[in-house]
């Protein structure tokens, strides 16, 4: 059929008219104006009454051809190009979608409720955020951004799936970076300032050594110590060089062989006498102190006087702090003259009883020394 409209009511099983454009298994409407005899304008109307072969009132019906499901399909001015819908291969079930009553608003998509009704709807960009870089901005919407994280020189960034949980790993690596073998004082490193870490600045090895509280211009192997801000020295132990010999001896005092070690060196010492002067090291409990021979002698001699009364039936009980288990005692009559005693007991570690009873009363202040 050519030129006019067509409409077509209730059920076409079949197709005489032979005025209509019939090729084998097609069946084409072509419609326009009789008129003008040419082929724009013009309408197909179809109104249904029971649908073919489904029993359900009001539907037109594409059947599928013995190649597959039928395509609807829309052609684009130059007739050569089309847009089609067609039904799966196989339906899990009939469905009929309700168009909305209006078209929607700019950015809305169609959306179904679930029992085949549809609307238009925005989608919410709850969730969505802007992307800013350096150099520009990536907007937020509703289709597929791919966020790429690209790295710089000696920075990969590797994006993986591994066991379904989405791994993105950012690594510091010697990719596309030069290795210094060499380094000189003159290189520039990257320094963050820590009061503004937003600020990175480059600097120097020699501005930085100077700069910071690190150990600069020490050339020296040993010790170094920290004499003032931002000022080192180079320390080492030594032995005394006061006198000729002092008794001790350093092994590696610079620590650059092993941990210095610090010794007595008796046997290097030269055997020498004993004066007034002489002092000698001592340990009194609390502190390192020096004595002289007299003090030891002292510090181990207990004197003192008595009468006839301090004695007790002729016998003399002397109290001391020497706590020894032997001493020696001598015992000076008023005249200053060394007696001797009848007897000599040690009663303990610090008393000492000396018998004098076969002297009878004494007369005078007499004298003892003890040696402990």
């Amino acid at each position: 059929m050519r030129y006019g409209n067509l409409l077509i009511e209730g059920i076409v099983t079949t197709h005489s008219s032979s005025t209509d454009a019939v090729n084998a298994d097609t069946l084409a409407f072509e419609l326009g104006s009789a008129d003008t005899g040419n082929a724009d304008g013009g309408s197909l109307t179809f109104k249904p009454g029971a649908g073919v072969g489904t029993g359900v009132d009001g539907m037109v019906s594409i059947l599928p051809t013995t190649n597959g499901a039928s395509v609807f399909a829309f052609y684009d001015d130059a007739g050569t190009e089309f847009a089609g819908f067609k039904a799966a291969s196989t339906m899990a079930g009939s469905v009929t979608w309700t168009l909305p009553a209006a078209d929607g608003s700019s950015n809305q998509v169609l959306t179904t409720d679930g029992s085949g009704a549809l609307s238009w709807v925005t989608v919410p960009l709850t969730g969505y955020v802007n992307v800013a870089g350096d150099t520009g901005t990536a907007q937020a919407d509703i289709t597929n951004d791919t966020l790429t994280f690209a790295g710089g020189v000696g920075i990969t960034t590797v994006a993986s799936d591994v066991a379904d949980n989405d791994l993105l790993t950012i690594s510091f690596s010697n990719h596309s970076m030069t290795e210094k073998t060499a380094p000189v004082l003159a290189d520039q490193i990257v320094i963050f300032d820590s009061e503004d870490s937003s600020a990175p600045a480059y600097t120097t090895f020699t501005d930085a050594f100077t700069t910071l509280n690190v150990v600069y211009g020490v050339t020296a192997d040993g010790f170094v110590v920290r004499t003032a801000d931002d000022t080192y020295a180079s320390r080492t132990i030594t032995a005394s060089t006061a006198a000729g010999e002092e008794g001790l001896t350093v092994t590696n005092g610079d620590g650059v062989a092993g941990d210095p070690t610090v010794a007595l060196d008796i046997a290097g010492l030269t055997a020498g006498s004993v004066g007034a002067s002489t002092t000698i090291p001592s340990y009194d409990g609390t502190n390192n102190v020096t004595v002289t021979p007299a003090q030891i002698v002292a510090s181990r001699m207990v004197r003192g006087t008595f009468v006839d009364g301090d004695l007790t039936t002729g016998t003399l009980a002397i109290a001391h702090s020497l706590n020894v288990a032997s001493v020696l005692i001598q015992i000076y009559d008023e005249a200053n003259q060394q007696i001797l005693p009848d007897t000599i007991t040690l009663t303990d570690a610090n008393t000492t009883t000396v018998d004098l009873s076969s002297y009878g009363t004494i007369a005078g202040t007499w004298s003892y020394i003890i040696f402990g």
